[in-house]
């Protein structure tokens, strides 16, 4: 609305292949923690296929369900988010269904500021209130920790695991094991071509 409202743009709302663009037409087409969303993410690939020009750009990212955040949370894991997300991918599955689609992924990365971090932090939090349930008096307070001197306790046990997972997840990134995952792709044609 406000792209609408302010800049006079013309947006479209919905899944791409509503929008029904002109093919070869995009330079980049982005799925910025968009395709777990999708219930048929390799349809709209194949969309985003058809509407790029031979040389375009497609970036997708996606949260990383082969990091080291998801296997030690588990089902405490933030980024699980079901039902809102419909699908987790890893780099073999997201590489697999790009190429599927058409494409070749030439670069991956593994690090999203805020994600990341964020799904640490959240990742902790519910193993400690796990370890330490809210009473239903906490339940209605506002505080993330909750009240009172349980409060204290579960902030206690959060401070390390806070300050440490910023080094472990940088260390995850290096490996190729961050809770966020980028992959950069073209279109196989033209990598096969040599132009990449």
């Amino acid at each position: 609305a406000y792209a609408r409202e302010v800049y006079e743009l013309d947006v479209f709302t919905g899944e791409l292949r509503e929008a029904n663009f002109p093919g070869r037409y995009f330079d980049v087409v982005t799925f910025w923690h968009v395709l777990e969303h999708l219930h048929d993410p390799l349809g709209e690939l194949r969309e985003a296929f058809r509407i790029l020009k031979p040389d375009g750009l497609l970036v997708v990212d996606v949260p990383n369900i082969a990091s080291w955040q998801a296997r030690l949370f588990a089902a405490n894991w933030r980024t699980l988010d079901t039902p809102r997300h419909v699908y987790h991918f890893s780099p073999d599955t997201l590489n697999a269904m790009l190429a599927r689609a058409g494409f070749t992924c030439f670069k991956t990365g593994y690090w999203s500021r805020g994600h990341n971090m964020g799904g640490w932090n959240e990742g902790s939090m519910n193993l400690i209130f796990r370890l330490i349930p809210k009473s239903a008096d906490e339940l209605k307070s506002a505080r993330a920790f909750g009240q009172g001197p349980v409060r204290y306790i579960r902030y206690a046990l959060f401070l390390p695991l806070h300050w440490s997972t910023f080094f472990i997840e940088r260390v995850a990134t290096l490996l190729g094991q961050g809770g966020d995952l980028s992959t950069f792709a073209r279109k196989q044609e033209y990598t096969e071509a040599g132009a990449l």
